[in-house]
């Protein structure tokens, strides 16, 4: 696979050659990805903004459209306090873990496949909650017509109570996942269809807030999962 830079961020070109994916970026986690270089390079670190680019040049300088961000490309980039998501983009894999001080995450408004709510990720659609921003703090109210929390949704995030709308209808796999600050989860409605457990459940036991049904009924995260697990079977 050919690689290349391009202000601190890694990209892959992709089978079509005329586009290309994110694939990690160059900066305190560049030890690690780059599997012990002997250059690490620090373009990324203290950097608040990131802003991605649309296209790229490739190392023969044929133009490449930047379509998709992989799984863990922003991941311990402590210092990002925004990232600038341009109307190019089709796919996103949740990649934003230990992103400690990230405070907003904005899409171009001409994007076809994504949009922001005041910083937080949707699909265009605003159906599915793709990312919540790690350092936002406090209560969130999941705006109503959302009908699904996406996997990782808030996963590492800062925040202590969720307020859920009367239209969800799924919550996601590690939709939670090392949310420590999370205390309440509120408003589950009963018309909910699906809720995913942890892919490392034995590790996240720290994260059990309780859940305030639509309908009154209290129960655990735990509980809650456990209690749709079942209904699966």
């Amino acid at each position: 696979m050919v690689h290349m830079k391009y202000n601190g961020l890694v990209f892959q070109e992709n089978e079509s050659a005329s586009e290309a994916t994110i694939v990690y970026t160059c900066g305190v986690f560049a030890k690690c990805v780059l599997y012990h270089s002997k250059q690490p390079a620090h373009d990324i670190a203290g950097a608040e903004v990131i802003e991605i680019p649309e296209f790229i040049l490739a190392n023969n300088k044929t133009k490449l459209k930047v379509i998709a961000i992989n799984r863990g490309a922003f991941d311990f980039v402590r210092d990002i306090v925004e990232i600038y998501i341009p109307k190019s983009i089709r796919h996103i894999k949740w990649c934003f873990w230990k992103c400690t001080n990230l405070q907003r995450i904005v899409v171009d408004p001409e994007n076809e496949n994504y949009c922001d709510i005041d910083g937080v990720l949707f699909s265009k659609s605003k159906k599915e909650l793709v990312a919540y921003p790690n350092a936002r703090s406090g209560e969130y109210k999941v705006p109503n017509g959302v009908r699904q929390i996406g996997n990782c949704a808030f996963k590492n995030t800062t925040v202590e109570r969720i307020v859920m709308p009367k239209s969800l209808l799924k919550i996601g796999t590690n939709a939670f996942y090392d949310c420590k600050q999370l205390k309440e989860i509120l408003n589950i409605p009963q018309e909910i269809v699906e809720v995913n457990s942890f892919h490392n459940p034995d590790g996240n036991h720290s994260v059990n807030p309780t859940c305030h049904m639509a309908n009154g009924e209290t129960m655990s995260l735990y509980e809650l999962i456990n209690l749709y697990q079942r209904k699966k079977k």
